[in-house]
């Protein structure tokens, strides 16, 4: 078995030195490049997609199994990686090596094993909710999780605070657990990663509830006078007899709210843009009221919000993929199997001859390019939560983000309420975006700390 195994090692090594590399790959070298590149992934890959646009390059990383991540680009290899199947390129296998999840999660990671149904429950619960429950969206946008579980414990200090911390600590987490040689990685996880800390402090909130909520869909069945429509129910109905426990439902929670990001600092930053989003937002709301449809109209800040996401994005890379079997793109390009595949979305997103100044940031670039749209296509292109070739924040296919649409409800609704509401700006001397943020391996972070100044204002609507 080892000799195959280092056989099968041997030739993805091979097939590897057939695509160009950016930074050293010598054994030394390699890990030199792949440590800095932990603090500017967007550079390796900016330099790596002017070099090779529309085609192929690898770069050594520490956040992947082999220590390579290929990166291509190009609309051939953009639409064949978010094309190919689960069984050939796979989303959620990428995340569970780029997290280190059998690592850092300790005896939860069992629970991803056992089928990624949370996925249904945000197409289908959460998407549909959105016309139920808007006014509770409107109600409790300070914190995204109190549409889906009970005010008293969606609002206790501490509980949102797990939730703010949890993404942090995994990525971090995960990103020292990959400097390790395999042997070491399960001792390095147990020491670093606080994610078993957080689900016994997520059960110690949930738990009780969750069990109570089992024990009456035991005597009841599904259908009980009274049974909250919430995330809880949602996650419940689509588990099977295996996976309703209450530890499963919890890690299930964990896993939307890692997905869940709102930011206003580029708003507050922007001060240009604060008076003319305002306008938008009051003439929406005084001819729809605050509705799910008032949001279809403000053309204008779901242009700020893509635009943010284009230039201040999340990641590096998107439409991440590990092949589970050999993958050969059309022009010959040979991904081996158990390597990492993604796309160029920083080179993407920054390419001159996709946008205008694409170094600039125009907040209302793409309600500009809407309102000279000739086509219902051409508005539905350019929202925030429409992925393209182009503009790959949440990915881009079949296996694309199944959470954009409630999240670029969230955000919206969060944005227009904060304009209408308050004053904002950036603390004096603070008032340079860019030393607001800071990249983690291929993820980009606002700085803990960060702060922003409110000043309440009379409202209009």
């Amino acid at each position: 078995m080892q000799h195959l195994l280092s056989c099968a090692t041997a030739a993805a090594g091979l097939w590897l030195r057939t695509i160009p590399t950016v930074g050293s790959d010598t054994f030394v070298g390699a890990y030199l490049t792949a440590f800095r590149s932990f603090f500017s992934s967007c550079k390796a890959i900016s330099d790596g997609y002017r070099k090779y646009r529309g085609t192929a390059f690898k770069v050594p990383s520490i956040e992947t199994p082999s220590g390579w991540m290929v990166i291509v680009s190009g609309p051939q290899m953009i639409e064949e990686l978010r094309n190919a199947s689960p069984s050939s390129l796979d989303g959620l296998e990428f995340l569970k090596d780029f997290g280190q999840v059998h690592y850092t999660f300790g005896k939860y990671n069992k629970y991803g094993h056992s089928g990624p149904y949370h996925t249904n429950v945000i197409r289908t619960g959460f998407t549909r909710a959105l016309f139920a429950r808007y006014g509770d969206i409107c109600d409790e946008l300070e914190n995204a999780l109190d549409i889906s579980i009970p005010v008293t414990k969606g609002r206790d200090p501490e509980f949102q605070e797990l939730q703010r911390q949890y993404t942090m600590n995994v990525l971090i987490a995960a990103g020292i657990v990959h400097m390790f040689p395999t042997a070491l990685k399960p001792v390095a996880g147990w020491a670093v990663s606080g994610v078993p800390r957080a689900m016994k402090q997520l059960h110690e909130y949930l738990g009780p509830m969750i069990e109570e909520r089992l024990q009456r869909d035991e005597e009841f069945g599904g259908k009980w006078e009274g049974r909250p429509n919430d995330m809880i129910s949602w996650l419940l109905d689509q588990a099977n007899a295996e996976q309703r426990t209450a530890e499963d439902i919890e890690y299930r929670v964990m896993s939307i709210t890692f997905a869940a990001v709102v930011t206003t600092s580029t708003l507050a930053s922007r001060q240009e843009y604060l008076e003319p989003l305002r306008q938008e937002v009051e003439a929406v709301v005084s001819e729809y009221g605050w509705s799910k449809e008032s949001l279809s109209h403000m053309s204008k800040l779901d242009s700020f919000m893509k635009e943010t996401a284009r230039y201040w994005e999340p990641a590096s890379v998107g439409i991440a993929r590990k092949a589970m079997k050999d993958f050969t793109f059309s022009n010959g390009v040979h991904i081996p199997k158990g390597v990492s595949v993604v796309a160029a979305s920083h080179g993407i997103h920054h390419d001159p001859d996709i946008y205008e100044n694409p170094d600039n940031f125009d907040g209302f670039r793409f309600s500009d390019i809407r309102e000279t749209g000739t086509e219902e296509m051409d508005w539905c292109r350019h929202r925030f939560s429409s992925p393209n070739p182009n503009y790959l924040i949440f990915d881009y296919g079949k296996q694309s983000c199944p959470g954009r649409f409630v999240a670029a409800t969230q955000i919206k609704t969060a944005l227009a309420h904060i304009l209408v509401k308050y004053d904002l700006r950036l603390p004096v001397g603070q008032d340079d975006p860019s030393q607001l943020s800071t990249w983690l391996g291929v993820h980009h972070f606002v700085k803990s700390g960060t702060r922003m100044e409110f000043r309440e204002r009379q409202a209009t609507v």
